[in-house]
C-alpha cells in the first residue's frame, strides 16, 4: 500500500510541473527586453547639471572631522 501511495504521489507532482509549462515558455519568448527607458515629463529638470554637486562642508564640520580622526590614531 506504501508503494502504491509513493508511486501515486510521484505521478501526481511530474504531472502538476509539466502542465503549464509551454505556456510560460511562450510568453517568455515573447518579451521584449529592448524598450527604451521613458522618464515621465515631471521628473526631467532642465539644469540637471547642478543635481551632484556636492557643497563644501562648513569649517565647524570639518573641525569635527579632524578631531575625529586624531582619536582614531590615537586609538591605534
Amino acid at each position: 500500500m506504501l508503494r502504491f501511495i509513493t508511486l501515486f504521489s510521484f505521478f501526481i507532482m511530474l504531472s502538476g510541473c509539466s502542465s503549464d509549462g509551454d505556456e510560460r515558455r511562450a510568453d517568455y519568448l515573447k518579451a521584449d527586453y529592448l524598450k527604451r527607458l521613458e522618464l515621465p515629463p515631471d521628473l526631467i529638470f532642465e539644469g540637471n547639471d547642478k543635481q551632484l554637486v556636492i557643497p563644501k562642508p562648513t569649517k565647524k564640520a570639518m573641525q569635527q572631522y579632524k578631531d575625529g580622526l586624531a582619536e582614531k590614531d590615537k586609538a591605534k
